[in-house]
């Protein structure tokens, strides 16, 4: 009778906290509001049907035709961005992949419609500030060319992301290779980089929505992989920010050969 009650009751026994009994974790005092803040179980149906569709493990978009595709994703979107840690815990690390990809998409997708949005609004307030500060202004489209070329991103846009995916997945995971942290396969790279493609959605912020998604995107990388390959945060930052450093050091060398290609045309009078 005793073994009934107490695997009946959402709290323990002789004991000052609930436990929810969806997810076994501590409700904190004061938080018996009937829902547990962890995976949003009821406290009060002692079958748990009224817990929250997803449970703790696992990621919601990849049961979203039993959950519904729009709770799915704005969950998936939630848990991504706010609780990385959990997040990326509980993801599997394997199978269903078409799933990841296709959440990537439809983040990616719509983070580069906004990105692409308010560089249509603010071009003009561009041009204006780089003539202010003396910068040459880039040459100007036609209205139909610019927004034929417009339209022509956005229609090639899911296939410019799944290649993007394939190519940053495999660098990721050559990189986690060199720094000796790639103890699971190329899929399960491949599916915490997908699923940290949430602040792509950033870009709809104008001005600094882009920059803060991108800094944004690479914390998310470094936890995803640091919780989903079982490694130290170290380690999945090194793997994250050396394709990052290699890429800045290429392109500040780019940059010092074309100043000093100036400067060498500059101090011989415009004559080679």
């Amino acid at each position: 009778m005793y073994r009934t009650a107490a695997a009946i009751l959402p709290f323990k026994l002789g004991g000052p906290a609930m436990i929810c009994p969806g997810c076994g974790q501590p409700i904190p005092e004061g938080g018996e509001s009937g829902r547990c803040p962890s995976c949003g179980a009821s406290l009060t149906d002692p079958s748990g049907a009224s817990a929250a569709p997803t449970g703790v493990e696992g990621i919601p978009w990849e049961s979203r035709d039993r959950i519904g595709w729009l709770a799915s994703f704005l969950e998936t979107l939630r848990r991504s961005l706010f609780e990385p840690g959990r997040f990326f815990s509980g993801m599997p690390k394997g199978g269903n992949l078409g799933s990841a990809i296709g959440y990537a998409i439809v983040v990616g997708w719509t983070g580069m419609i906004g990105g692409l949005f308010w560089n249509l609004i603010l071009e003009g307030a561009q041009a204006a500030l780089l003539r202010q500060l003396g910068a040459p202004s880039p040459g100007q489209m036609s209205v139909g060319f610019k927004a034929l070329f417009e339209v022509a991103v956005v229609l090639a846009g899911p296939l410019i992301i799944l290649v993007a995916l394939f190519i940053w997945g495999g660098i990721l995971h050559l990189c986690l290779l060199l720094v000796g942290g790639a103890r699971e396969s190329f899929e399960t790279t491949l599916r915490v980089y997908a699923y940290s493609a949430g602040p792509a959605l950033f870009q709809w912020i104008p001005l600094c929505g882009g920059l803060i998604g991108l800094v944004w995107g690479i914390v998310l990388q470094i936890v995803g992989l640091s919780k989903a390959h079982g490694i130290s945060g170290g380690r999945a930052a090194a793997a994250v920010l050396l394709p990052v450093f290699l890429c800045c050091a290429c392109l500040g060398l780019a940059l010092a050969v074309f100043f000093g290609a100036i400067a060498a045309f500059a101090t011989k009078g415009g004559g080679w």
